[in-house]
């Protein structure tokens, strides 16, 4: 891994993780990196004012049934939750037109019952004043997340729907990004992202050899994960 200037060139595709909080953004993010990964795409990561370059190890072969072929050469992957009135995506600035030139932008909307992503940010931020106030302000911050983004999605991630059937969902959201690994790649990228979290805990238990993710720091490892230690324990 590598911190690029901004100013190196762009990629050839964008893909935003967005919505609600404490919905499984994180994982979802993490699930579209290693599925951009195992297409052999260079992963660019921002984290301003830096870009995180991920790439396959020199020495990583493909997985069996990981799919190549039609991958674009370089994806950036961000996370953000809310979309400013100011932003050309803004439903106020509707319709949105993409500038010549411009890469093209997949978005994912995630979502989660709101009662269950909010208790989840109770009990990460650690709140034991369960105010009526700060209920509704959260409940409606995730509200206006999930609404924001109705517009101009590409693909409505749930949370409940990946945990009945993991699978199933990663192999739709693979179709939305045009991939086509096989279901054995599938089921490696979905475990490789749901232990990740052991980074914290028990590094020889923590996948992701691939982008060399065991062995950075842990601020290196948050930046590029969007995964901090206090959201290992928190569902």
């Amino acid at each position: 891994m590598k911190v690029i200037p901004k100013s190196d060139p762009w990629s050839q595709l964008v893909v935003l993780i967005t919505g609600m909080s404490q919905a499984g953004s994180t994982l979802c993010f993490n699930i579209v990196r290693a599925l951009m990964s195992y297409s052999g795409a260079k992963i660019l990561i921002p984290d301003p004012p830096h870009t995180y370059l991920l790439r396959r190890e020199e020495t990583a072969s493909p997985l069996e049934g990981a799919n190549l072929r039609g991958a674009p050469e370089a994806v950036l992957i961000g996370k953000q939750h809310d979309l400013p009135p100011t932003s050309p995506r803004h439903i106020s600035n509707a319709p949105y037109t993409s500038d010549p030139g411009d890469p093209p932008v997949k978005i994912i909307r995630v979502r989660r019952d709101v009662r269950d992503a909010v208790a989840s940010r109770l009990r990460k931020e650690e709140v034991h004043n369960r105010d009526r106030d700060i209920l509704k302000e959260y409940f409606d911050l995730n509200i206006l997340w999930h609404e924001s983004w109705a517009h101009t999605q590409d693909c409505d991630w749930a949370y409940e729907d990946y945990k009945e059937d993991p699978l199933a969902v990663t192999r739709e959201l693979q179709g939305v990004l045009g991939l086509s690994h096989s279901d054995g790649v599938i089921a490696q990228v979905v475990y490789e992202s749901e232990n990740l979290k052991n980074f914290y805990d028990d590094k020889k238990e923590c996948p992701g050899t691939l982008d060399g993710l065991k062995h950075m720091v842990p601020q290196d490892f948050e930046n590029v994960t969007k995964m901090k230690e206090e959201q290992v324990t928190n569902n």
